[in-house]
């Protein structure tokens, strides 16, 4: 998956999101954030997010997240629908099928760009008027 991404910049990112509800843990991590930061790629740190509120509990179950003490993979498509997730350690059947789900999404998008040049390429644009009738 980490190949996939490089080698996609422009269609693909990875956001990490830390939910951290309680204040004073939240206040430990911030602390510490300057380490963990030089952990990772410099290309990642405005892509690291620590949130404590607003992940309500009606959020939470709508996208599976039953337990706080695991991490958790989304897979999102451009829409910000969730088209794959997973939680814990991943064998090796889960990582294909994440790895295959983000190749799909990059094709559809691949595909989608193609379209909309090809159509404004080969035929002119029609303007839609649309009107409202007057009260």
């Amino acid at each position: 998956m980490y190949e996939t991404l490089a080698a996609n910049p422009l269609t693909t990112q990875r956001i990490d999101i830390n939910l951290e509800e309680n204040r004073l843990k939240a206040w430990l991590i911030r602390f510490f954030m300057g380490n963990m930061r030089r952990k990772m790629p410099r290309d990642q740190h405005d892509k690291y997010f620590l949130v404590q509120k607003g992940m309500t509990d009606g959020i939470k179950q709508a996208i599976g997240m039953l337990n706080s003490k695991v991490g958790y993979v989304y897979l999102l498509d451009d829409y910000g629908h969730i088209r794959w997730a997973g939680s814990g350690s991943a064998d090796p059947a889960e990582r294909d099928s994440l790895n295959a789900g983000l190749l799909r999404l990059i094709e559809e998008k691949k595909k989608r760009a193609d379209d909309i040049s090809g159509a404004s390429m080969t035929s002119p644009t029609k303007r839609r008027i649309v009107t409202t009738p007057k009260e």
